[in-house]
Parts: C-alpha cells; sequence; structure tokens
C-alpha cells in the first residue's frame, strides 16, 4: 500500500512540477495585448506594443521548453507538438482560407501560401523551428554563445531589410525559406532556453537590467520620432528586449505576482486564443463598416479587442463540451485520462508485486 501510495505521489508531482507563476501572468497578459495590438489602428500605441510583446513571448516559450523534453529524441518530441500544437494550427490554417482568398480565386492557390501562412499563424511554425534548433544544440554540443549570436545577427538584417523592404514576398531574398518572422525572434527563444537548461549562465542585477531597459526605450521613442533608419533603431530593439527577457525570467518569473483568474485563464487557453481571435477581430470591424480600421482610434480599437477577447473565452468555452472538438481545436489532451491510465498501471505492479512476495 506504501508503495502504490508512493506511485501515485510520483504521478500527481509529475503534473505539478516546478512551475513559474510569474510567467502564467506574463503569457497571460501578453496574449491580452496580441488582442489588443491586433485591434488597435495604425499608429505609435501600435507600433510600440509590437516593439516588445512577441520577442518576449518567444522568450518565454523558450524558457519552458526543458532540455529533458528531448530524452526520447526529437520525432518523439514532434510527435507530441503534432497532437498538442501542429494539428490545431493546420485546421485554423484552413479555417482562415476564406480570409485569405476573399480577393482571390481558390485556383491562385501557391506554394506562398503554405510557406507564408495568414498573417498570425507564423508563431507555430516559429516555435517548431526553435524547437530543432535546442534539439540541435543539445545533440552536437554546439556552444550556446554561437547560436545567440548567429540568431542575434538574424534579427538586426530582418529588423533592417525586411521591415523596410516594399518588395513583393516572392521577390525578397531566400523567399523559399518562408515568413521571415519565423527566424527573426529565434535569439529570444533560445536565450530562454539556454538560460533554463544551463547553457549559458548569466545574473546580472535586476536595477541594471530596469535602467538598461528604459534608456533603450527612451532612445527608441526619440529615433522613432526623429526618423531614423530601422538599422540605427534595431540597436536599442535589442537592448530593450533582450534587458527586458532577462529581468523577466530571472526575476520576476518566481513570483506570484498578477495572479488574476482572468488572466490564468487566458494563458491556460492562449493557443485558441491566438488561432482564432484575428477572424473574430475581422468579422467586427466589416460589421461597423471600417475593415481597414481607417476610421477607427485607439479607444474604439480597445473597445473592440475587449468585445473579441469576450468572444473567443465564450467560444472556447463551447468547445470544450466536446471532447473531439477540444482535442482538435484547442490541442488539449485532458490530463485526467493519463493519469487515470498511471494509477491503473500502478495498481497492476502493486499486485504483481504482493503475488511474488507471497511466493
Amino acid at each position: 500500500m506504501i508503495k502504490y501510495l508512493s506511485r501515485l505521489k510520483i504521478v500527481e508531482e509529475a503534473y505539478t512540477a516546478k512551475v513559474f507563476p510569474g510567467l502564467n501572468a506574463v503569457k497571460g497578459i501578453l496574449i491580452m495585448l496580441v488582442i489588443y495590438t491586433h485591434s488597435l489602428p495604425n499608429g505609435m500605441l501600435l507600433y510600440f506594443n509590437y516593439f516588445f510583446h512577441m520577442p518576449v513571448f518567444l522568450a518565454v516559450s523558450g524558457y519552458l521548453l526543458k532540455r529533458s523534453a528531448f530524452k526520447f529524441g526529437i520525432f518523439h518530441y514532434l510527435q507530441r507538438l503534432f497532437h498538442r500544437l501542429i494539428i490545431p494550427w493546420l485546421i485554423a490554417t484552413v479555417c482562415y482560407f476564406p480570409f485569405s482568398f476573399r480577393l482571390r480565386h481558390l485556383a491562385d492557390f501557391t506554394l506562398t501560401d503554405i510557406i507564408y501562412p495568414f498573417y498570425h499563424l507564423w508563431y507555430v511554425p516559429a516555435y517548431v523551428i526553435g524547437v530543432l534548433i535546442c534539439f540541435t544544440v543539445i545533440k552536437l554540443r554546439i556552444p550556446a554563445i554561437i547560436i545567440l549570436i548567429l540568431t542575434g545577427a538574424f534579427t538586426i538584417v530582418w529588423y533592417d531589410i525586411y521591415r523596410s523592404t516594399y518588395l513583393a514576398v516572392e521577390q525578397q531574398p531566400l523567399y523559399i525559406l518562408g515568413e521571415k518572422r519565423f527566424y527573426s525572434y529565434q535569439v529570444f527563444f533560445f536565450l530562454g532556453f539556454a538560460l533554463r537548461n544551463g547553457l549559458i549562465q548569466i545574473k546580472l542585477p535586476a536595477l541594471l537590467l530596469v535602467i538598461v531597459a528604459t534608456v533603450a526605450f527612451v532612445a527608441s521613442v526619440i529615433l522613432v520620432y526623429s526618423n531614423a533608419s530601422d538599422y540605427t533603431i534595431s540597436v536599442p530593439y535589442m537592448f530593450f528586449n533582450l534587458s527586458l527577457v532577462l529581468f523577466l525570467l530571472l526575476y520576476f518569473a518566481p513570483l506570484a505576482l498578477f495572479q488574476h483568474p482572468l488572466i490564468l485563464l487566458i494563458n491556460k487557453q492562449s493557443l485558441g486564443i491566438y488561432l482564432y481571435h484575428p477572424m473574430i477581430i475581422f468579422s467586427i470591424y466589416h460589421w461597423l463598416g471600417d475593415p481597414h480600421k481607417l476610421r477607427s482610434n485607439n479607444f474604439e480599437g480597445f473597445g473592440v479587442g475587449t468585445a473579441t477577447l469576450v468572444i473567443v473565452l465564450s467560444g472556447i468555452w463551447m468547445i470544450q463540451q466536446w471532447d473531439l472538438a477540444n482535442r482538435l481545436l484547442l490541442g488539449i489532451v485532458e490530463k485526467a485520462e493519463t493519469v487515470k491510465n498511471t494509477v491503473v498501471k500502478a495498481t497492476t505492479i502493486e499486485k504483481g508485486t504482493t503475488k511474488n512476495k507471497k511466493k
């Protein structure tokens, strides 16, 4: 009986492993920012939301990836990702075809529609690429600093070239490699992974990180209003985001701050919210008669974002009433079944042990 309870305790601990409450809050807040960012019209507020929210989100995603995830090999982990992430992404991609082809005919479908998915769907391929990079580093024992330098250089190049180019997608350099955002945030993803798994050791004082982030942000504002080049702005961009990421991962992650139930719910349902919120935003703006957000202001954008959040959470609640839809659309595989199977297995082992002892 003691061994049986011990096994149950192990099962329980497997699902209550060390978590970072601060990062749960950060992810929830960032998903809210994503919704409001996509709801806002063009302007400075929109620009500065884009300035930091995805670098931080990718860094948190990398930090939550443990090297032990690869202990059975990359294909085993990708199989897990296939059910948890890729299937919902593929279904969402199909759902967005009507938006992608609203000014085109289905016969115009090309390779571009695959390697350049609908505008917000780049995150999942970027995550998979980040996973492959991290596995390669672990497998080949590549020094983490080399990857950080290479990915950081690519981020600066992307920030300078691909943000300012007005070339058609098919005419851009390295077009066949796909959406450039697949790679442009990898420095932040890998930084998070490297910190979590001890590939690099960085322990800068919290006050220093706050000062650097503040100075870099002010410099960015000045340079933007001065119409400086993208290459020039990329310098404070990197300093600001790297400082912010380090502060959040090193000092904020262990803190149980901003643990509001709504924020934690948004974090828990982040995949479904991320996948389906744009179609709600588009629908609302179409209903308002302003599909391109040309007549809207920031106040109206926040209203649309709030309405979108309420609608998408309500939709997720309804989806979760059907287990199959819950798995396919949201990628949520119920842990209860796994726990049940593990407990049954533990019981079987315990009975076998008891029989052997009697013999």
